[in-house]
């Protein structure tokens, strides 16, 4: 039990873990070795195939999605009013529709599918991103997560 809050630690490892991978993409600079990871990005798409592939079997049940009608209904709701805020300040703001659609992605779906995507579209500079942001809201998630729970037991 970390800082009094045993889920503390798992946020505070999601947090570190987010900062140092961002700070490793922000500093890394190609080096003569870098040419031994040459088809590294190959490899990463087929491996992230097989994880989609994998959360894709699990959700197979067609009766789960018939039975879900008012989750499905609030999800449609939450992504439309997500899709109105992040058009309109990125208009507001002028930032390039790539970075918002990634941002997005990353925001709804995590860093697999953010990352996923911008190497579909032919946005390899955006991959990094894509993953940085991604990972990055798992350990803001994770944070607010594991102090809302907290919370929550200590009032019930």
């Amino acid at each position: 039990s970390t800082l009094g809050c045993p889920s503390a630690a798992l946020a505070g490892a999601a947090v570190g873990s987010s900062a140092l991978g961002t700070l490793m993409a922000c500093t890394s600079t190609r080096s003569p070795d870098a040419a031994s990871f040459e088809g590294s990005a190959a490899l990463g798409s087929v491996l992230m195939l097989f994880f989609f592939a994998t959360v894709g079997a699990g959700a197979a049940n067609f009766g789960a999605l018939v039975s879900s009608g008012w989750v499905f209904v609030f999800i449609c709701i939450q992504i439309s009013v997500h899709m109105l805020f992040i058009f309109s300040l990125g208009r507001l703001f002028r930032i390039p529709m790539e970075a918002i659609l990634t941002a997005s992605n990353a925001n709804v779906g995590g860093p697999a599918t953010s990352a996923a995507m911008a190497a579909s579209r032919g946005w390899t500079h955006m991959v990094t991103p894509a993953m940085v942001t991604g990972s990055l809201g798992y350990a803001i998630g994770t944070s607010i997560g594991s102090v809302v729970g907290y919370s929550l037991n200590l009032i019930g």
